[in-house]
This record gives structure tokens, C-alpha cells and sequence, in this order.
């Protein structure tokens, strides 16, 4: 795994970023944010310079880029099915997680659209950078 990382350290980096990016911009209240909020009416947006917005922030990146890093590794080791793989399983787990915490498809929707999305842009940076 070392390997990997040291050899394409620059396109997890970016796809990590490109990704952080994009979820700032699809969460935003012009986008989806407005209908994802909508669909969880116990919640309401955080305030930007609140603790949990912050901690969320970083997890957020922190996030970004371990998915990075497995995209990276499955696309060296297994090419497109690697990824493949990871967006199905993905998608059936963040389902079957929306069916028992009782949330709707269109939150479902908004999220899993999310995860493919950062999926492309992270498989995107890697085969452009490398």
C-alpha cells in the first residue's frame, strides 16, 4: 500500500480535494442542500463557524481522502472493476442504512448521487495525473 501512496500521492491529493470541493458545492443550500434539509426536519444548517460545522469539515476531508486512497489502490490492483465494485457496494450499503434509519429515497438520492459523483472525480484526477 506504501507503494501506491508514494507513487500517486499527487492524484489522491487532488481527487481528495476535487471531492471536499464538490461536496461543498452539492450540500450547498442552492443545490441539494435545500431539499436534503427538508427531508430530515428534526435538523437545520449548522452554523458555519459553530464547533460541529468545523469538526464535520475536517472529518469531512479526513474522509476524502482515505476514499481517495481506496479508490486508488482498487484501480491499480482490479482497474475500472475495482471501482465498480465500490460504487455498488456503496450504494447497497448506504440504501440498506437509509431503509432501517427510516429516511427517504430522495435523501437516499441526494447522498448516493454524492458518493458516485466523488467516486468519478477521484477515478478522473487519477487517470489525468497519472
Amino acid at each position: 500500500m506504501s507503494i501506491i501512496i508514494s507513487t500517486y500521492w499527487l492524484s489522491i491529493l487532488v481527487g481528495a480535494g476535487l471531492a471536499f470541493g464538490l461536496g461543498m458545492v452539492w450540500y450547498h443550500p442552492s443545490v441539494f442542500g435545500t431539499a436534503w434539509m427538508a427531508e430530515q426536519p428534526h435538523r437545520s444548517f449548522p452554523d458555519a463557524f459553530s464547533t460541529g460545522m468545523k469538526a464535520g469539515m475536517i472529518a469531512s476531508l479526513i474522509d476524502a481522502i482515505l476514499v481517495a486512497t481506496l479508490v486508488t489502490a482498487l484501480f491499480v490492483i482490479l482497474y475500472y472493476p475495482g471501482v465498480i465494485l465500490l460504487m455498488l457496494a456503496i450504494l447497497a450499503g448506504t440504501f440498506s442504512a437509509a431503509c432501517f434509519q427510516g429516511r427517504t429515497v430522495k435523501i437516499w438520492m441526494i447522498d448516493a448521487g454524492f458518493l458516485v459523483a466523488q467516486l468519478v472525480i477521484m477515478l478522473g484526477a487519477l487517470r489525468l495525473l497519472t
